[in-house]
């Protein structure tokens, strides 16, 4: 998936009766460091679960997953 500048992309997934889930993203591009990525786990109700939030300050990067 493709995202264009300035621009913003929401994915929902339905992840019902698991336990836990890990989210896993390649940016690639001129400038990769200025995307902004947050992650956020939500209810039923489309309400974010506040253990759940994942913001970009607070992602780790691993380095076998990059090119």
């Amino acid at each position: 998936m493709n995202i264009n500048a300035n621009t913003s992309q929401i994915l929902s997934f339905n992840i019902t009766g698991n336990t836990s889930y890990e989210v896993q993203f390649l940016v690639t591009g001129t400038v990769p460091t200025d995307t902004v990525i947050n992650v956020f786990g939500t209810d039923s109700s489309g309400n974010v679960i506040p253990p759940q939030n994942v913001l970009q300050q607070e992602l780790t990067q691993i380095a076998q997953l990059n090119p």
